[in-house]
């Protein structure tokens, strides 16, 4: 009777039960997430007050006098208004404030934009340039589709117009050749969704962000420093899964740095998963390097 069944025990049921097995390590072991808040977290509005107080003592609100008479309101690279962020917009506005109603902590506040990006925008690849160079924050979210510079661009305004410090970044974003599997198991079998990644096309003198070379975005989260977001996945940046290299940090101001990239080399790098070449054009991974 033993012999009969094993013989006729169906071995595909153990390929799935390993395969569900895999998904579930990758999803416990592979996700990014925070856990110091405590300091941060309370009651519905008071986050934002003790979020301000503690991004102060961190300097993390840079303030100073704009450029000109010495009466003008102060200024704060890391939340500042711009055109391209439009945060003042009722597009952007209303979003801000419906997030900030249902968050109690700014790493809920994130969570819950990112939710929110990823699921109004969608991907759209071979999206042109001229998107992202000409495309403001509200203009963006009211076409629903975007790219990663143009998904990053909405993130972050919505996170500034709720105070929480947020920053553009350029740079390369690969599987881990050791981590391929994995990332195709949590793409295909969990809602921890995989970045969005394209090809590179090496021709020409700029080199567009939305395939390998890369936009996301940085935010400042009480107890824990910088921490990377990823908007086409919705999820935070995995570091453990994907190799998140820097290129630069862009200033508010600089489209293009945002949009393209026009270092030859750090892209050609970037396309070859060459890390030490990326090393060499770039800042260093995101998990390393200093937020500047």
């Amino acid at each position: 009777m033993v012999k009969q069944l094993k013989k006729n025990f169906p071995w595909w049921m153990i390929v799935i039960v390993i395969t569900i097995l895999l998904v579930v390590i990758v999803s416990v072991n592979s996700s990014t997430t925070v856990d110091s808040i405590d300091s941060e977290s309370g009651a519905i509005f008071d986050w934002q007050t003790n979020y301000e107080s503690l991004a102060r003592e961190s300097n993390i609100y840079i303030v100073g006098s704009l450029e000109g008479t010495s009466g003008e309101p102060e200024l704060n690279i890391n939340t500042e208004d711009t055109p391209y962020y439009d945060y003042n917009n009722n597009v952007i506005a209303k979003v801000a404030e419906t997030i900030v109603l249902e968050s109690s902590s700014s790493l809920e506040a994130i969570t819950k934009t990112l939710d929110y990006v990823y699921e109004e925008i969608s991907y759209v690849y071979g999206e042109t340039d001229v998107s992202c160079f000409d495309g403001t924050a509200p203009q963006i979210l009211v076409s629903g589709k975007g790219q990663c510079d143009t998904q990053s661009l909405v993130t972050i305004s919505i996170l500034r117009k709720m105070g929480i410090a947020a920053k553009p970044v350029g740079g390369c974003v690969y599987a881990k050749p050791n981590k391929v599997l994995q990332s195709m198991l949590l793409n295909s079998f969990t809602d921890q969704k995989s970045p969005s990644i394209g090809t590179i096309d090496l021709t020409g003198e700029v080199f567009s962000r939305g395939g390998g070379l890369h936009a996301w975005v940085v935010a400042w989260v009480p107890g824990e420093g910088w921490v990377g977001l990823e908007p086409t996945s919705g999820r935070l940046a995995n570091n453990n899964l994907y190799v998140y290299h820097v290129e630069l940090f862009p200033s508010d101001d600089d489209k293009e740095s945002i949009c393209v990239s026009n270092n030859y080399d750090y892209a050609t790098a970037c396309a070859h998963q060459d890390l030490n070449g990326l090393n060499n054009n770039g800042l260093g991974l995101l998990n390393e390097v200093i937020v500047i």
